[in-house]
């Protein structure tokens, strides 16, 4: 509190000094613990205020009406304005610190968002390319493996044309008693020896919607000895007409069954047909002969003479 009071008076002299430097008598006293102001000089002359300022480390001024009243009011103004404008300038600081530091935040945060960005962009991107890569070899892979399809496809296809002409070029012509087109059937299911070829055939064999029995687009038959005496060989039904019945053989006629050539059985026929009777058509089994097929589903297939049976070695 003596330091404010003091700090105070010394503001309202050093006031009273810049604004009033000459006065008189009649608006001051002084005194000072170093040096006096004599009453003659002060009532004879105008004291220069400055000079016994300076002269004197403490001095104490009383001041009277108006100049009194207009010295402190001033150095009231002037205390204010400078405690306002110390505010202003700390307030100023104040905010310029914050504004530093939130900016300093603001920098560090989009730093941070633009590392994480960076990052999600760097993932995004590299399982982009790991999916484009993964769909790359893919697309490889299914281009092998139709490479690959397409040429064991060929390689069948030369194989199987390869077969077809070996097969076409090996083979024996049989020629054919006359009275020939009754064609018997008998049903797969008779075939019961476990042990035997035309067992392990039928186990190849599949059942077509006429109810006859194929393997490898071939009808199974059953020939006398005569004409072949290997189960699995392909043979060829040669009308007179000019069709031509893909065959293989399926069983073997016994030769008692069959006339002395061991070509024909007693009913004529010299082909007989192995099929389902469960599926076969119930007039074909009446009559039993598969040339009925013809009139049944309407074709041109089965009836007629045989004229050739081609035996492929």
């Amino acid at each position: 509190m003596k330091k404010k009071k003091y700090l105070y008076c010394a503001a309202l002299t050093c006031f009273v000094v810049a604004q009033y430097s000459t006065l008189t008598c009649n608006d001051f006293i002084t005194c000072s613990t170093a040096q006096a102001v004599n009453s003659e000089a002060a009532n004879s002359e105008a004291i220069d205020l400055q000079a016994v300022v300076e002269e004197n480390p403490v001095i104490y001024v009383k001041l009277s009406g108006e100049v009194r009243e207009a010295a402190i009011e001033e150095v009231d103004v002037e205390m204010r304005e400078a405690v306002i404008e110390e505010n202003v300038q700390t307030g100023e600081a104040v905010t310029e610190q914050a504004d530093v530091e939130v900016k300093e935040d603001i920098i560090k945060e989009t730093n941070v968002e633009g590392v994480e960005i960076e990052e999600d962009a760097a993932k995004e991107t590299d399982a982009a390319g790991e999916e484009d890569v993964t769909e790359e070899t893919d697309m490889e892979v299914e281009e092998n493996i139709i490479e690959t399809d397409a040429k064991a496809e060929e390689n069948i296809i030369e194989e199987t044309d390869m077969a077809v002409e070996n097969l076409e070029s090996a083979y024996m012509d049989y020629d054919t008693p006359p009275d020939n087109s009754f064609k018997s059937y008998m049903d797969y299911r008779t075939i019961t020896d476990t042990t035997s070829m035309q067992y392990e055939l039928q186990k190849q064999a599949d059942t077509d919607a006429y109810g006859m029995r194929m393997v490898d687009n071939r009808y199974c038959v059953a020939v006398g000895s005569y004409y072949s005496t290997t189960v699995g060989q392909a043979v060829d039904i040669i009308m007179e007409n000019g069709n031509v019945i893909q065959c293989i053989v399926a069983d073997l006629k016994q030769d008692i069954h069959t006339d002395s050539t061991n070509r024909q059985n007693p009913n004529g026929s010299i082909v007989e047909f192995l099929v389902d009777t469960d599926v076969l058509h119930r007039r074909i089994q009446r009559t039993g002969d598969i040339s009925y097929f013809d009139t049944v589903w309407e074709v041109n297939r089965f009836s007629g003479e045989v004229d050739t049976v081609r035996v492929y070695e």
